[in-house]
């Protein structure tokens, strides 16, 4: 999805994360190895954001993705 990154960093349940808005959406990217982006980068739909992996306290490697927004 297109849109500008809101933020970037590491929260206690979702590990290392990034946060995608796109109008009335926001996306939530969690449990990364690694980030390619900073926080009010404009990003095109298929752009890395990141590596899913390990930066969190599980045993394998995980990725979270939470939606938030739109219209019902």
């Amino acid at each position: 999805m297109a849109g500008r990154i809101i933020a970037t960093g590491y929260d206690r349940f979702l590990g290392v994360f990034v946060q995608l808005g796109n109008g009335d959406f926001q996306i939530t990217y969690g449990h990364l190895s690694q980030v390619f982006v900073l926080p009010a980068d404009s990003v095109e739909a298929g752009c890395p954001l990141g590596v899913s992996g390990r930066s969190f306290r599980e045993d394998g490697s995980r990725f979270t993705q939470a939606t938030d927004g739109g219209l019902c």
